[in-house]
């Protein structure tokens, strides 16, 4: 399972469902910090840096809350 940056919520729509058929330590989340998607577009570089934060927070948070989770630092999404 992939979970995009800008789903980073507590209980996103695909994990809720997921648990209906399982638990946690049984799913793999699979994070990519994609270095081609930062640079994109022009943001500021304040920007960059809280959006990486929070998406390796929340890896964090989701490892702490018993689910399987892989963190890759890629140079693109693919």
């Amino acid at each position: 399972m992939a979970i995009l940056g800008d789903q980073l919520q507590r209980m996103p729509a695909a994990l809720a469902h997921a648990l209906q058929m399982t638990t946690p330590d049984q799913i793999r989340i699979v994070l990519v910090e994609s270095q081609a998607r930062l640079h994109k577009r022009r943001y500021q570089a304040h920007k960059v840096i809280f959006v990486v934060s929070a998406l390796r927070h929340y890896a964090a948070w989701l490892r702490d809350a018993g689910w399987q989770v892989d963190y890759y630092v890629s140079p693109s999404w693919r």
